[in-house]
């Protein structure tokens, strides 16, 4: 795959795509999704759409972290592999739990 320039003029090798959607199954529309690399520099950022879908560029192929939050859901940040293909990654967003507040 040859890489294509994107309307920012960044070169576009490949791309990870999915749904975002809570533990229930259901679409999370707006949730914010972010590609980063190990350094936590980020390359890109989209929020879901109504059916939770999400498309996130890659300017090479290689090994980054994706992560993808909303009010009171949040995922832990994956390691993901993007080839020359692009990448299929579904997310689950788990409600947050606040932890109890300690008295002493």
């Amino acid at each position: 795959m040859s890489p294509t320039a994107s309307p920012a003029g960044r070169s576009i090798v490949s791309a990870v795509h999915g749904y975002v959607r809570t533990s229930e199954g259901e679409p999370v529309s707006a949730a914010v999704v972010t590609l980063v690399t190990s350094d936590g520099r980020q390359l890109d950022r989209v929020e879901s759409l109504a059916d939770g879908s999400y498309l996130l560029s890659a300017p090479a192929t290689g090994s980054y972290l994706l992560a993808a939050s909303t009010e009171g859901r949040d995922a832990r940040p994956q390691a993901v592999v993007i080839g020359e293909a692009p990448l299929v990654h579904d997310l689950v967003l788990e409600q947050m739990r606040s932890d109890p507040v300690k008295r002493g």
